[in-house]
């Protein structure tokens, strides 16, 4: 099991640097910053875009661990689900968008919501199984939205929510949901034939080809190579809906994840290498930074699709 202090150190950081700034979105919401200069796209304009962003992905986080696999029919890892302090992902979340969205289109007014479902959806949310989570979050969010008066007066809302993917992709197992802790405490091996034929098999070893981090002095972290590692991991889905009619304009899932190992620090299991406080910064850094890249169209794209709404009449 991981080390639950993780969860309330990534609670209290996040609070501290966005609990003010965010309203609840059964009331009147703000607009956090004040617009600059005009993007190309709304030069010649008189109003600029107002945009709400709304953060639903929950309160758990994945702790997946690889094991040694001793059966074609067992799953490689074990899985444990922990409980995440009150709104501290999504405020993580809303800070990515505010920023992305403060340096794509400056001009923009932009819109906080928080979203705290009623007892009876939060449990429906709860209950989902994990490839259906993100599903049942947009079928309990929309509601909300759609009886929200506010929206007549915004041109976009913009939500993050989570995502599932099955597959193992890169090193990083699989069936992943939202937001997680993936340690893979085993070397891979490689396998070659000899000379006289024979299949050699070799572990990789610490010192293996995947890019991992370590943490320094200062707050730098440096650029190691290791097949085993720890790595936080943000699964979500990003769309964009027109606000006035909630019709979709462009929707895409995105994987992000940051492998860390310290060749420095002595320890038989590399899931101990680093501190709580540590990783639970980590977490906080990868879903805000994730999201900046989602809306900034920097890292990587899963899946997506773009389709242009009318305006209404």
């Amino acid at each position: 099991m991981p080390d639950v202090r993780v969860l309330a150190a990534c609670g209290l950081m996040v609070a501290a640097a966005l609990g003010p700034a965010v309203v609840n979105a059964q009331t009147a919401p703000v607009a956090p910053s004040a617009p600059s200069a005009p993007t190309p796209a709304q030069q010649g304009t008189d109003k600029p875009l107002t945009i709400a962003m709304i953060a639903a992905i929950g309160d758990r986080l994945q702790y997946v661990r690889q094991r040694q696999q001793v059966g074609s029919n067992l799953e490689p890892y074990s899985r444990a689900t922990l409980k995440v302090p009150d709104q501290t992902l999504n405020w993580a979340a809303l800070r990515g968008l505010d920023r992305a969205i403060g340096e794509q289109n400056p001009q923009a007014k932009r819109v906080l919501l928080n979203f705290q479902p009623s007892e009876a959806d939060y449990q429906r949310i709860l209950n989902a199984r994990n490839d259906k989570r993100g599903a049942v979050t947009t079928d309990v969010l929309l509601p909300y939205l759609r009886a929200m008066p506010q929206r007549q007066e915004w041109d976009q809302i913009m939500t993050i929510t989570p995502a599932y993917r099955f597959s193992e992709v890169n090193g990083m197992g699989s069936k992943f949901a939202g937001v997680g802790v993936y340690v893979q405490p085993l070397a891979r091996q490689s396998a070659e034939f000899s000379d006289g034929g024979g299949l050699a098999v070799d572990a990789i070893g610490p010192d293996g080809d995947d890019t991992t981090f370590a943490p320094r002095p200062g707050g730098t972290w440096e650029r190691t190579r290791s097949s085993i590692y720890v790595a936080p991991y943000f699964y979500f889905e990003l769309t964009t809906y027109d606000a006035k009619t909630l019709a979709v304009i462009k929707r895409e899932q995105r994987l992000d994840y940051r492998k860390l190992y310290d060749r420095n620090v002595a320890t038989l299991d590399v899931g101990k290498m680093f501190t709580p406080e540590q990783l639970s910064e980590q977490v906080d850094r990868l879903v805000e930074n994730s999201v900046v890249r989602a809306v900034l169209g920097e890292g990587r794209v899963e899946r997506g699709d773009i389709k242009q709404v009318p305006k209404p009449n």
